[in-house]
């Protein structure tokens, strides 16, 4: 593939799923010998279930390709970023560089490798001038989401938060049918629930872009609407489906089409719009209330894919697609997927407040606009706006409740005051999201001044804006949470 106007397209040379494991590993030994050579090949996957499938690969490897030494990593705490650190450190000491990374398991070891791989990789660029020749690809033993085909890698932190990462694109996905076709079924459903949630990033891509007056990558769009009609064509997405070989095809030729459209467009944003922004902080409530002391009962931990149908459902409301969305809750009724708050033992305040919190949240320039007298970003190919922003400020937290309750994912008297824990915890989440805004003004705003005033001038100027614009977020949350709870003391630490 050739470059697009934000970079080039780096997608797998190798994307097949075969219905032979050693024709699979036939496969990367004939497209990638030159570059290996004699290895060594590095196998990576998690401590359990894929460990299993990798000792299966590790004696095909050796069958196939004699001449390589093959090692296998087994990770112990595969979404910890700190796993990816300590293995990577540890390769890059060996005598021994693989020439050759593959994970063997799903989105969690994949993104881990990923991470380690980037690492590598720029280590031996700085040692040598140049990026270091490691082949990197995945033999996928499950499809959950299209973050497998991703240049970006999802991974907790040390307090156990979920955090994306740069990492590196694949050179190679493959998989073995059976083994995807024998996957957990809640994965197969997350699968199905990512896809439909690409309506919603679509719209919010095509209004950036409008807005904006910034690029808008046609090509890119229309893999997404390919992408995402597949599961709304086939009109026979059921749980015997589900188990039938060719929905494998289905499902992985859907997350292609995304994986492609991301390269293409140079950002996950034809991929990733307010229904995902919304996920990232109810991903990060869930955790945060679950290692709460004291608690009676821990919140279900919801799959990627559950949790963008749930904020999807509401977006699609947001942007006028309640048809869309209802084809998207008919699917999801159909398959398992949940959807209310009453399935989810969810509070209506809880999830309406993260949704409200992600204005702003992939557009700093463009929230100054808004809140803080700056020029519209016209042209900023880095700014990336929806539906939140979309809404009319003051307006925002109730056009979220009147969606949540029109589409039938919340009831009216599922919105009561936050208390205890519950009000603890969102109290938390208020401030992380409001610290990342003010960074990334501070950050970014700082950049565009610098060019005008000096760095000195142009970092205050930069945070009497952030200051500014968080006051008013504070002030518009204000009306959502209990006086005792409200996040204004420590949002400006």
């Amino acid at each position: 593939m050739g470059a697009n106007s934000r970079g080039t397209v780096n997608f797998p040379r190798v994307s097949q799923v075969l219905d032979s494991r050693r024709d699979l590993v036939m496969l990367i030994r004939d497209k990638f010998r030159t570059e290996v050579a004699n290895g060594p090949v590095l196998l990576v996957s998690g401590a359990s279930r894929t460990k299993a499938y990798a000792d299966i690969y590790k004696e095909l490897f050796l069958e196939a390709w004699s001449e390589v030494e093959v090692e296998h990593q087994s990770l112990e705490r595969a979404p910890y970023l700190d796993e990816a650190e300590t293995l990577a450190s540890r390769t890059l000491a060996s005598n021994r560089r693989p020439k050759l990374v593959v994970y063997v398991g799903g989105q969690t070891v994949g993104d881990i490798t990923k991470v380690i791989v980037h690492r590598m990789r720029e280590a031996f660029r700085h040692r040598k001038g140049k990026r270091g020749k490691v082949v990197f690809g995945g033999i996928i033993t499950s499809v959950s989401n299209d973050g497998i085909f991703s240049v970006t890698a999802s991974v907790l932190d040390d307090e156990g938060l979920p955090r994306s990462f740069p990492a590196e694109a694949p050179d190679f996905v493959v998989g073995h049918k059976l083994t995807l076709l024998r996957q957990p079924y809640p994965m197969k459903i997350s699968c199905v629930g990512d896809i439909l949630s690409k309506i919603s990033s679509l719209w919010d891509y095509n209004y950036s872009c409008r807005i904006l007056d910034k690029y808008h990558n046609d090509f890119a769009a229309d893999l997404v609407k390919s992408a995402y009609e597949v599961p709304l064509r086939i009109g026979k997405i059921t749980r015997k489906y589900l188990h039938d070989p060719d929905s494998i095809d289905a499902l992985y030729r859907a997350v292609q089409l995304c994986g492609l459209s991301m390269q293409l467009a140079g950002s996950s944003e034809t991929c990733s719009g307010s229904e995902h922004v919304g996920q990232k902080w109810l991903d990060e409530y869930i955790t945060r209330y679950n290692r709460e002391p004291g608690i009676e009962s821990k919140l279900p931990v919801l799959s990627h894919g559950e949790a963008v149908t749930l904020t999807s459902i509401i977006t699609l409301y947001l942007q006028g697609q309640a048809d869309l969305a209802d084809q998207v809750k008919a699917i999801a009724t159909e398959i398992g997927l949940r959807f209310t708050l009453e399935d989810l033992g969810l509070e209506g305040r809880v999830l309406q407040l993260c949704l409200a919190v992600g204005l702003g949240f992939r557009c700093p320039k463009y929230l100054s606009h808004l809140l803080g007298g700056q020029p519209l970003p016209k042209g900023d190919q880095d700014e990336r706006i929806t539906v939140l922003e979309e809404i009319e400020l003051k307006g925002l937290p109730y056009a979220i409740q009147s969606a949540m309750i029109d589409s039938g994912v919340a009831k009216t008297k599922d919105f009561t005051d936050l208390t205890g824990i519950a009000r603890i915890t969102m109290n938390q989440v208020l401030i992380s999201s409001l610290q990342h805004t003010k960074g990334l003004i501070i950050e970014k705003m700082g950049e565009k001044f610098e060019k005008e005033m000096g760095i000195e001038k142009a970092s205050e100027r930069a945070m009497e804006i952030a200051d500014k614009v968080v006051t008013e977020l504070e002030m518009l949350f204000h009306q959502l949470l209990p006086r005792e709870a409200r996040p204004h003391a420590l949002a400006h630490h």
